[in-house]
């Protein structure tokens, strides 16, 4: 078992003080504080605490078929299978969405037979791997994802006009999701307004503004057309003149409650709007985006990976043992919570680890994890990597967990192969 210390990631949409108030981090001097990785990715790899100049994926590099257990370093061509995050949002994420594996293996062998830089700008797939996540909310948590129905933006729609005023390109938008029957009637209405020219958009989203000020609250509101207002203001404050800021009246609108999750698939439009989490994701840097973002954005491409079914966002909870449903192969997470000087082994919790490895990440208290004649203390906001278990003289070493009060996630890669998102 290894102590890990995460890579710092200091994106202008971070917060001030916010992964410092529930992880005890503070932020890099004059920073906003993003992002903290817990993996071995290739980007921003963690670091083994006891060894500054040495890195996670040193460690993999190294050692790959021990810490992954053989059967998962052959499945991921030796790679890490996820990546864990602390996330923490000022501001608004840009309107995105990440490939499924068949796309991002086309699309990267497209991209390197172009010779397209790995580091460009431009360059859309950096990898070849697909990126579904998990978001588990430490705080109220805001977002956007999936489609709304049809005839759920179309009512919007109606209303946007009715107080903001009509205009060319909302009575297009409109007629395509009235009278288009077709099943490409939501690709049909995306593109129309992707493609829209900059007058058309900038007309459009006067008229929203203008619906705004008669309809927006100044306050986050519990209504779920309020809610579309207020996001339809903030975005248009934090991203002035940006078409991706009328994504609430067409993408749903969620709220997450400390401790519920949302899954992203691939292919599913979204955006992280506000609030402090933990992400779990496949190991990958695949992202597609539709605005409120300075970085690159290639409609005909995003448009190509997106699934176009009006979508129902599923907010998760934990089951009794604390696991979060997952239903790709390279993750499953969990939160525990023990107290009064509770002791368990994972068994308890169905962890069963297996040959999987598994990152410990402590939200509260102290928490002591025992593997054979291994103990570490991990404290509030430190993080633990635990390799896959080793076979010794038949029998497999176990973990066990006490604690006097403590609470932590458990994210772990899944050794039985499941269908996962693989079209």
């Amino acid at each position: 078992m290894y102590k890990i210390t995460p890579a710092v990631m200091s994106y202008d949409w971070g917060s001030y003080g916010e992964i410092e108030k529930y992880f005890g981090i503070a932020n890099p001097p004059g920073k906003p504080l993003a992002e903290l990785w817990f993996g071995a990715h290739r980007k921003a790899p963690a670091m083994i605490a006891e060894n500054e100049h040495f890195s996670l994926r040193d460690l993999l590099v190294s050692h790959g078929e021990d810490i992954l257990g053989k059967e998962l370093y052959k499945r991921y061509a030796g790679e890490f299978p996820f990546l864990l995050k602390i996330l923490s949002a000022r501001k608004g994420l840009s309107i995105q969405a990440h490939p499924s594996k068949a796309q991002a293996e086309a699309g990267f062998a497209r991209e390197e037979e172009l010779g397209i830089d790995i580091s460009a700008p431009e360059r859309n797939y950096r990898d070849d791997n697909h990126k579904p996540e998990c978001i588990v909310a430490v705080s109220e948590f805001w977002a956007l994802s999936g489609f709304r129905r049809p005839e759920e933006i179309l009512s919007i729609f109606q209303r946007v006009e009715e107080l903001g005023g009509e205009c060319g390109l909302l009575s297009r938008l409109k007629t395509i999701l009235e009278y288009d029957t077709s099943e490409n009637r939501l690709q049909d209405f995306y593109t129309g307004l992707m493609n829209a020219g900059q007058d058309e958009l900038e007309e459009l989203m006067e008229s929203s503004r203008r619906a705004v000020e008669k309809e927006g609250p100044g306050e986050l509101p519990d209504g779920a057309e309020e809610r579309i207002w207020y996001w339809l203001q903030e975005l248009r404050t934090q991203f002035p003149g940006d078409p991706g800021t009328l994504a609430p009246l067409y993408l749903n609108v969620v709220k997450l409650n400390p401790g519920q999750g949302l899954f992203m698939h691939a292919g599913v439009l979204h955006a992280y709007l506000a609030g402090t989490g933990i992400e779990l994701m496949a190991n990958s840097d695949n992202v597609l985006r539709g605005g409120c973002t300075s970085k690159h954005v290639d409609v005909p491409e995003l448009i190509s990976v997106l699934d176009f079914s009006p979508f129902q966002p599923g907010i998760l909870t934990p089951d009794s043992l604390g696991w979060y449903d997952s239903p790709v192969p390279e993750f499953r997470i969990a939160r525990v919570r023990l107290d009064d000087g509770a002791e368990e082994t994972e068994l308890r919790r169905g962890m069963e680890l297996g040959e999987a490895p598994a990152i410990l990440l402590v939200e509260q208290g102290t928490l002591v994890v025992r593997q054979g004649d291994a103990a570490f203390s991990v404290r509030k906001g430190e993080a633990l990597f635990i390799p896959a278990e080793r076979e010794l003289e038949g029998q497999v070493t176990g973990i066990t967990l006490s604690a006097e009060t403590a609470t932590a996630v458990f994210a772990l890669a899944t050794v039985n192969a499941l269908s996962g998102d693989k079209e």
